[in-house]
């Protein structure tokens, strides 16, 4: 008796989400999407499943997400989408990465823009250099064109890498050269999917959201 009575208060007590619909209830907005985990070994790098694996069920789910997507944005009038999660480690840069490629992939035109600049992982995921960044461009030391990089010809996909690590990263994403980058950007993307760090570690997520 005293071992079911801790079940149920474990249960009473436990306010964890357990499902999409609970989501749904709780916040009042659709869910997009559902991304099955990517389980990488220690020394791994990144990947694209939609484009290493496109018959497998992470690909499905992201393309589930684009078409999605489009249904809630069929004004056009939505051209930056912010990825980011609560803590880290919760697959926010391979969403943004392969939401991205999915994207490209149906012809539209997209920039995946990182803005980590503690721990990038972008660079992993198309074999692009991290020498140049966004960290270049805000500061005023590189210019968008000479920062962005093309990793496949065959879709319209840029990537600006986060670049260094600032001395002030919070500052520089909620700052006015921030805002002028993404209009500049916005000129030619179709879409701008942004990679942050975790919203509860860092302030850098929520001055990006801005």
């Amino acid at each position: 008796v005293f071992g079911l009575g801790l079940a149920f208060l474990y249960e009473y007590l436990d306010n964890t989400i357990k499902s999409s619909d609970e989501i749904e209830q709780i916040t009042g907005v659709p869910v997009l999407g559902l991304i099955p985990a990517e389980k990488y070994e220690k020394d791994e790098r990144r990947r694209t499943s939609i484009l290493t694996n496109p018959g497998g069920a992470g690909a499905e789910a992201y393309r589930v997400l684009r078409n999605n997507l489009d249904f809630i944005n069929f004004q056009h009038d939505i051209k930056a989408l912010l990825i980011t999660s609560p803590a880290p480690s919760e697959g926010k840069s391979t969403v943004a990465a392969n939401l991205a490629a999915g994207l490209a992939q149906a012809g539209k035109k997209v920039v995946l823009l990182a803005s980590d600049f503690r721990k990038p992982t972008t660079q992993q995921f198309f074999g692009v250099r991290n020498l140049i960044g966004l960290s270049d461009v805000l500061t005023g030391s590189r210019t968008i064109k000479a920062a962005l990089q093309r990793p496949r010809e065959d879709m319209e996909l840029l990537v600006l890498t986060s670049g260094k690590l600032p001395p002030n990263p919070s500052e520089l994403l909620g700052s006015e050269r921030m805002r002028e980058v993404l209009e500049e950007l916005k000129q030619w993307a179709d879409w701008i999917i942004i990679d942050t760090p975790p919203l509860l570690a860092v302030a850098d997520g929520a001055a990006a959201a801005r």
